[in-house]
């Protein structure tokens, strides 16, 4: 009986360190898969003729790549069952949600309100021809990404065990490089502008993270999150130039655009801290 007891610890023991090492390999394959989607969507496209740009197979294949992998690991790996965070209970997260849904629309409007103030805001015109492709984007693109990201990245990775900052840290990294293809390939950036929209995706992303982190553990959901890219992308895209009406003064863009720049990035990685900080009082 001795004997028994013992080796069945010893079947335990080697089972947890299974689960343990499987836990820190899923999020090194959804990393590879994620980085690796639009470049792999390029290859197709390359191959195929014919393709427009913006609605390329290819751009299919960068977009929804993570996602599948995402659904695979929870399919074939025991204990990744957790909700990806469809029930968004309103009730008892109603400062979560006004956060999420309002803290873009107010940085934009103090930082448009100041601009004109000061004669640093020039007013032109909407570019119509685009609002339903903006739209579609900000609304249905981003809530595969969310679902992606904040409803199966963020639970992968916090099986890891690892810390706030490097969840932190790697799932920003993760999310701001899965756009490098994008940025590449599949808008049109200009040649000469794509190494500097790289680098400053990377870090904004990376700052932004803990605030769609943290929003997504206070409701356990993805969909505060949602409301957070929502707002952000449609004042980038609707509000600010080359798109839409409003355009800042270069060094005033630099520092108080609504969505990239200095101070209201900063703003926002430190609101994400505060929450952090008031989960773990409320522990």
């Amino acid at each position: 009986m001795a004997v028994k007891i013992k080796d069945n610890k010893r079947y335990i023991v080697g089972e947890k360190w299974v689960m343990e090492k499987r836990d820190k390999l899923v999020p090194v394959v959804f990393a590879g898969f994620t980085v690796a989607a639009g470049f792999i969507g390029k290859a197709v496209d390359m191959v195929l003729n014919g393709q427009t740009e913006g609605q390329s197979l290819g751009m299919l294949i960068w977009l929804l790549l993570p996602l599948l992998v995402s659904i695979i690991i929870r399919v074939t790996n025991k204990g990744y069952y957790e909700p990806v965070g469809f029930k968004p209970d309103f009730a008892k997260n109603i400062k979560i949600y006004g956060i999420a849904l309002f803290i873009y629309p107010l940085i934009t409007l103090v930082s448009t309100r100041t601009a004109y103030h000061f004669k640093l805001l020039t007013v032109g015109e909407l570019d119509k021809t685009i609002i339903g492709a903006v739209l579609v984007s900000a609304f249905i693109k981003n809530i595969v990404e969310e679902v992606t990201w904040r409803g199966n990245m963020v639970p992968f990775f916090e099986k890891t065990g690892w810390n706030d900052y490097l969840i932190y840290l790697s799932t920003g990294l993760i999310w701001s490089c899965w756009h490098i293809p994008y940025y590449l390939f599949y808008i049109g950036i200009d040649d000469s502008l794509k190494l500097k929209t790289i680098i400053s995706g990377i870090v904004v992303m990376v700052l932004w993270t803990p605030l769609y982190v943290e929003v997504r553990r206070a409701t356990k959901s993805f969909i505060p999150a949602y409301l957070l890219h929502v707002t952000e992308e449609l004042i980038a895209s609707l509000i600010f130039a080359p798109i839409g009406a409003y355009e800042l003064e270069k060094t005033y863009d630099l520092f108080m655009n609504p969505v990239n720049g200095i101070i209201p990035v900063v703003f926002i990685f430190v609101l994400g801290m505060k929450l952090r900080e008031r989960r773990i009082s409320q522990k």
